[in-house]
């Protein structure tokens, strides 16, 4: 077999590989060539002969790129099969192909050719191969984060942490699947058992092309639950790299997000980004076997900060946590809805004709809707127009948890409970029934939902759902109202009751409307 045929072999391996990675789709008309002055080294040490089996080329890809044109470059072995043994018979490097127009047009740049092909699966597939090349410098990998979340934590941390495996003592965890929102640890500033303010850590954070969160929302934006997952995550890996739940090694502990405030600087579509997020603890102690701990972050994208905050946690007992007295220390404290038997106008969402008016996509304005699936939250809506303490308007919502409901999976392994942040989302939803119903959003051609920049969100939670069936119910006091030919804002005080127990407070959540 002549040599230059199994070249032509190792090139139509790297073509079907371009192709499957979906680099065509950076292109209008082009066809593979070579890269130009790139020179290849060719050893051969063996021939194929007509009696001869099967041919392996196995390649390794070095380096792929899209400028001046989409391109790869790789090394590919040929090895020879037979009866006996398999032999390495040729060895090609630096193998190179570009994707190159038939008839070039005026370039287009490298950030237009990105956003063309944003939703292919192909697409997908390129960045996660950068992804596995950027895990090559990561102190904590993919893997290591996987196992703290689901699987062994000495597989993670160390040896010290095999108490957590062997099935007496409970770690606490961080969230897995669909709600696991940190992918390596880049870097710490800190030691084991030295919990010192201003320990610090810095995580990565691969979004998908087609995150599910962007998929089921109601435009192609971030939500801000997802935003407040991927902000607060390092803070909890953080404590436990540093062996917080070692101060106490006979009892479980679970992790709990007790306050914090987030400013959102801008919104940024981080799709197919690596998200990176600085936290720093700022302060920690101990109080009979409670362990609270304060941290700060900064969250960027493409080197630019656009959420930052401070949030603080505890590591609980089991018994602390049946203990819970909410917000108002044991009173029942009852939505004003209830106290005030205000009259106003309820809307049922899971009825057919509100699932087509809240859920429904109009064509013409495609984005003004809810959101659906994992982030469809709420059951039924009241609403009071200029009520509330603020005369404003006022919402009060519920929604009947139960325990097949999906984020109970995700958050946390072994100590299941409704996400906060979805709570938070919940309330967003609600506003967002407030402006569909009264259609704040008519002087837009395409108006879309998206979190308010600029702006803080205070919270604080004293309580969780749990794991069980119950109701969770919400009210908001909306403070303001403002409709601009630019934009409507909704920001309000709200809270949030399991039960008959209030265990969220969120001050000044808020939304915006604005043109598509």
């Amino acid at each position: 077999m002549a040599g230059s045929l199994m070249a032509e072999g190792c090139g139509q391996l790297l073509q079907f590989y371009l192709l499957y990675l979906g680099l065509q789709t950076y292109t209008s008309d082009a066809r593979f060539q070579p890269i130009p002055g790139l020179r290849q080294v060719v050893r051969c040490r063996g021939q194929v002969t007509p009696i001869a089996a099967t041919l392996i080329y196995r390649m390794e890809v070095t380096e792929i790129g899209l400028s001046p044109n989409p391109y790869a470059k790789c090394n590919v072995d040929i090895i020879l099969k037979d009866d006996q043994n398999n032999k390495t018979i040729v060895r090609f490097q630096d193998l190179g192909l570009q994707l190159s127009e038939k008839h070039p047009p005026k370039a287009p740049s490298i950030e237009h050719r990105q956003e063309k092909s944003m939703t292919g699966f192909a697409m997908n597939r390129l960045i996660q191969n950068h992804q596995t090349l950027n895990q090559k410098s990561a102190l904590l990998s993919k893997e290591q984060i996987r196992e703290f979340c689901t699987g062994s934590v000495s597989k993670c941390f160390g040896s010290e942490f095999e108490i957590y495996d062997r099935g007496i003592i409970k770690a606490s965890r961080m969230p897995n699947t669909h709600l696991n929102l940190m992918h390596r640890v880049m870097d710490v500033r800190g030691k084991r058992h030295e919990i010192t303010k201003h320990s610090t850590i810095v995580t990565e954070y691969d979004t998908p092309i087609d995150p599910w969160y962007y998929r089921q929302n109601a435009s192609l934006t971030l939500p801000y639950s997802i935003l407040m997952e991927i902000a607060l995550q390092p803070c909890g890996f953080l404590s436990a790299y540093l062996g917080t739940t070692l101060l106490y090694r006979d009892r479980d502990l679970y992790f709990r997000n007790l306050d914090g405030k987030g400013h959102l600087l801008k919104t940024v579509d981080i799709r197919g980004k690596t998200v990176t997020n600085t936290a720093r603890l700022l302060s920690s102690s101990t109080i009979e076997g409670v362990i609270i701990q304060s941290f700060d972050f900064q969250v960027s994208s493409d080197g630019e900060i656009f959420y930052q905050g401070e949030a603080t946690f505890g590591h609980f007992s089991s018994e602390a946590l049946v203990n819970q007295v909410g917000l108002d220390r044991g009173q029942m404290i009852f939505p004003g809805y209830e106290t005030e038997k205000t009259t106003g106008i309820q809307i049922d969402l899971r009825s057919r004709e509100n699932r087509n008016k809240f859920y429904g996509i109009n064509k013409h304005q495609p984005n003004y809707h809810l959101a659906n699936h994992q982030l469809d939250l709420l059951n039924q809506v009241k609403i009071v127009a200029g009520g509330g303490h603020y005369h404003q308007g006022y919402i009060y919502a519920t929604k009947t948890v139960k325990p097949t409901d999906w984020y109970f999976k995700c958050h946390f392994f072994q100590d299941p409970v409704m996400p906060g942040s979805l709570g938070v989302e919940a309330i967003l939803q609600a506003m967002q029934v407030y402006a569909l119903q009264f259609d704040f959003g008519k002087h837009f051609k395409s108006p879309r939902f998206q979190s308010l920049i600029n702006h803080q969100t205070v919270w604080k939670y004293r309580g969780q759902i749990p794991h069980i069936q119950t109701e969770m119910s919400l009210e908001v006091h909306l403070s303001k109202i403002e409709i601009t030919p630019t934009n409507v804002i909704l920001m309000g005080d709200a809270s949030v009751w399991r039960e008959n127990l209030r265990i969220y407070d969120v001050k000044d959540v808020a939304m915006c409307l604005v043109e598509s």
